[in-house]
């Protein structure tokens, strides 16, 4: 996180939170959500007041800072902003904001917000209300899957999945109909994450499609599939495609024990971009097979220093940290 730098630079955005100028008070309200933690008492304090500031900019902005500096003291004022603000926008950035600082005492709040008339507010609220209340937005977000709004259905779908609930499977597989791509994609890389398979289909489609084909691969990487072989063979091999869907299919494929897929794998160690060659040794430690974690200590090996200088913490993480898990693009 980039911080406000010195106290002086502080003192000037708390004194500016006072200026006449709506512009000036917006970019302190944001540049005191970046104070560093010492701060952050101090800069909390300076902001609570801005929360009923004339400008729904002001309000805005000062709501977000406070989310980001996780203000407990500012919970019942965003809660009541959260209720009552006939603005949109700070209505938003104030259920943001309690979703950040997680305090359960907002959980009635945001349960409210998502029946709320605005698409947008209950959008945020099914952000925000797992991480606040995580057991009691079970069913509040099962009721959103059936709201009008895509976003709002694909949101619930990928909180859903977040959370693990294994009640709500086979509603989610019921979302792989839908007629919005979006939601079809969060629904099936919900159920991926509980390691259910059923949304294969969807993702297999979605690997063809130039905005979800990452993700969708991303995700038969996480739940491998026989039934997607074919797929990640042909994304794998093809010439065109981008090289970051190439190492997450040769990495599903080596999970469903494809010897050749390694290869490919091996080879996109070596690719001359950066977030390539990073992501094929986070792919490698999370495979966390005796040949792959032999490839990885090769990598710190003397003859390679020259290819993977400045790689090192990324292979020892990768060899420590994520044999369990699955990486991040």
């Amino acid at each position: 996180m980039r911080y406000l730098g010195s106290s002086t630079s502080i003192e000037a955005s708390v004194r500016d939170l006072e200026s006449p100028s709506v512009r000036v008070r917006v970019e302190a309200a944001e540049r005191l959500g970046r104070v560093p933690p010492e701060e952050r008492d101090r800069a909390a304090a300076a902001l609570r007041p801005r929360l009923e500031d004339h400008s729904p900019d002001v309000r805005y902005m000062t709501a977000l800072s406070l989310g980001r500096l996780q203000d407990r003291e500012a919970v019942e004022a965003l809660s009541r902003m959260a209720r009552d603000e006939d603005e949109p926008m700070p209505r938003q950035a104030a259920i943001s904001a309690l979703g950040e600082i997680g305090d359960p005492s907002a959980a009635e709040i945001l349960i409210e917000a998502l029946r709320s008339s605005a698409a947008e507010v209950r959008f945020q609220a099914a952000i925000a209300l797992p991480r606040v209340a995580p057991e009691a937005a079970v069913e509040p977000l099962g009721a959103a899957l059936d709201d009008d709004d895509a976003e709002v259905r694909a949101c619930a779908a990928a909180a859903l999945g977040d959370l693990g609930h294994e009640g709500s499977r086979d509603r989610l597989v019921e979302l792989l109909s839908d007629p919005e791509q979006q939601v079809r994609m969060e629904a099936a890389t919900a159920l991926s994450r509980m390691g259910d398979r059923r949304g294969t289909a969807v993702l297999i489609h979605a690997l063809q499609d130039r905005d979800f084909r990452l993700l969708a691969a991303e995700h038969l990487f996480r739940c491998p599939d026989p039934a997607a072989r074919g797929a990640l063979n042909s994304a794998l091999v093809r010439w065109m495609a981008p090289p970051l869907l190439k190492v997450w299919a040769a990495g599903a494929l080596v999970k469903l024990g494809d010897e050749q897929a390694r290869s490919h794998l091996v080879r996109l160690l070596h690719h001359k971009n950066e977030p390539v060659r990073g992501l094929a040794i986070q792919v490698l430690g999370a495979i966390d097979q005796p040949w792959s974690r032999t490839t990885l200590e090769s990598l710190l090996e003397p003859k390679n220093a020259q290819d993977f200088a400045g790689w090192g913490d990324e292979i020892r993480e990768a060899l420590a940290g994520r044999r369990s898990g699955t990486p991040s693009a």
